[in-house]
């Protein structure tokens, strides 16, 4: 039987709570979501210093996806402690080294997103797949571009790069001064370290 093809929706979460006190709070969501058809949530855990303190990635096979967002993704939802960011819905373009149905453990995760005219987004999302090829030294990286399908969402194209904990910062630095670089194409870009903490179901 052929595989189904999959959709990767990233979801970043704006919050002050530490793990312990969003995660009471997340679960229920990530549930329902599970029993809606979604395949797999992995969540991420950014430092506290700012940006989004988590990141959720979530793997759907594309005829779920439709069937629970059929036209467009929600806007951004919350408030008080925490803050839902829809990020966008995205196609893997190019990868080595990533399972997306896997929470990686001992290893730090550099994602990079960006927003780009949408004339560029073709040499940007090219982009995100050398700095991929370049930084990864082997631990695995994944590139995306967003599904032209789906609506909604505030990001055009996504790089996640694994790399060893010593190398983590150096890597994050590196993608966040190549997406400056390319300041004429690129409206918006966010580079953000993660920590994968776990995964659902």
């Amino acid at each position: 039987m052929p595989e189904q093809p999959q959709v990767i929706q990233f979801v970043g979460f704006e919050t002050a709570l530490s793990r312990e006190g969003f995660l009471p709070r997340w679960e229920p969501f990530a549930a329902s979501f599970v029993a809606r058809g979604i395949e797999r949530v992995v969540l991420g855990e950014g430092d506290a210093a700012g940006g989004l303190r988590f990141i959720s990635r979530n793997v759907w096979h594309e005829a779920r996806f439709r069937a629970v967002f059929p036209s467009r993704l929600p806007g951004d939802a919350g408030g008080g402690a925490v803050t839902a960011v829809q990020l966008g819905v995205f196609r893997v373009v190019a990868s080595d080294g990533v399972e997306l149905l896997v929470a990686r453990r001992g290893v730090v995760e550099s994602i990079a997103l960006a927003r780009c005219r949408h004339d560029a987004l073709g040499a940007i999302v090219l982009l995100l797949g050398e700095l991929g090829r370049q930084h990864s030294a082997g631990v695995g990286w994944a590139a995306y571009t967003a599904d032209p399908a789906v609506r909604g969402g505030r990001f055009k194209a996504v790089l996640e790069v694994y790399a060893a904990e010593e190398a983590a910062a150096w890597v994050g630095v590196a993608l966040a001064e190549a997406l400056q670089r390319q300041a004429a194409r690129i409206e918006e870009s966010r580079v953000q370290l993660l920590r994968e903490v776990l995964a659902r179901p």
